[in-house]
């Protein structure tokens, strides 16, 4: 048997799969937020290969703070003489 895995690297959750007399390429869904096909296989031993075809994405939405932009932007702004 090859455990239940949650590989934080690749963003992919992996469920307990029975291990058989050869490797068995096992896909694995995305954490939320995240998209692929991640695979992995399965070897007779019960271990698992690397995570292959990780998920991509964001963990989280970037942070929207309009007043952090706004003193970005003004001190982004020069004075030209006149």
């Amino acid at each position: 048997m090859c455990p239940a895995v949650d590989d934080s690297l690749g963003h992919a959750i992996f469920s307990l799969t029975t291990a058989g007399p050869a490797p068995i390429n096992v896909t694995g869904v995305c954490e939320t937020t995240y998209s692929g096909v991640p695979w992995r296989l399965c070897y007779p031993n019960g271990t698992w290969s690397s995570t292959q075809s990780a998920c991509e994405g964001a963990a989280r939405a970037p942070r929207r703070n309009h007043s952090a932009n706004v003193k970005a932007d003004r001190r982004t702004h020069v004075a030209i003489p006149t």
